[in-house]
C-alpha cells in the first residue's frame, strides 16, 4: 500500500481562520473598473443632486480598498462583507434615487452600476468575499 502523500510546506495549507475566497479578487477588479469608467465614460448632462461620475469613483475606491484588504487580511471577512453589501446595494439604487438613470448618455453608466452592484451584493450575501 503506497504511503499517503503529505502536502509540502506552504502548499494548500492555511492557518486556521484564514481562507482565500475568489470573490475578493472580483471585488478588487470591480472597484478598479468603476474608477476607470468614472474617468472615461460619458454620463450625460443630468440635473441631479448626485454627480454620477463622483458616485462611481467613490464606490470604486471603496470596493478597491475592500478587495485589497480582503486579499491581504482574510480574517476581516465580516467587515468586508458588510462594506460590500452596502456599496453594492447603493450602486443598484443610486441611478434611480439620484435621478441620473436613463438619459441618452447615462444609460450605459446606469446599467454598469446596477450590474456591478448586483454582482458585488450577491457575492457578499452568499459569502464569497
Amino acid at each position: 500500500m503506497p504511503a499517503a502523500r503529505m502536502p509540502s510546506r506552504g502548499q494548500g495549507v492555511q492557518p486556521p481562520g484564514r481562507r482565500y475566497l475568489p470573490g475578493a479578487g472580483l471585488i478588487l477588479l470591480a472597484g478598479v473598473w468603476l474608477v476607470i469608467v468614472s474617468a472615461t465614460w460619458t454620463y450625460g448632462d443630468v440635473d441631479s443632486w448626485l454627480d454620477a461620475r463622483w458616485n462611481d469613483a467613490a464606490a470604486g475606491t471603496v470596493l478597491t480598498v475592500v478587495g485589497v484588504v480582503r486579499l491581504l487580511r482574510p480574517l476581516l471577512t465580516t467587515l468586508a462583507r458588510l462594506a460590500s453589501i452596502l456599496v453594492g446595494g447603493w450602486l443598484i439604487i443610486a441611478p434611480f434615487v439620484a435621478g441620473y438613470g436613463f438619459g441618452a448618455d447615462s444609460t450605459p453608466a446606469t446599467a454598469n452600476d446596477v450590474l456591478i452592484g448586483a454582482v458585488v451584493t450577491g457575492l457578499a450575501i452568499i459569502g464569497r468575499i
